[in-house]
């Protein structure tokens, strides 16, 4: 939701996930999972919490979204540091 992926790169992943489920495959612990962002797309989701996202999405529900999942990994952090 942050990344505003076109509907064509998330068929594509969804398809990888679902391949891979079928065929009994480690989604999480692998480097190149489909479920695992890339190293690219972290440092752009980065980029974008990083900048004005009340000008960047127009659309309320999603700067509620974005805010709210903030809010929940920071409470989890305070509640259970590492």
């Amino acid at each position: 939701m942050i990344k505003r992926a076109k509907i064509t790169d998330r068929i594509r992943r969804y398809a990888a996930i679902i391949k891979l489920i079928q065929e009994n495959n480690n989604l999480l612990y692998t480097y190149d999972s489909p479920i695992q962002l890339h190293r690219e797309e972290q440092k752009e989701i980065i980029n974008l919490l990083d900048g004005d996202i009340y000008n960047k999405y127009k659309t309320r529900s999603i700067r509620v979204y974005i805010l709210l999942r903030l809010d929940s990994v920071i409470s989890d952090i305070i509640l259970n540091p590492i």
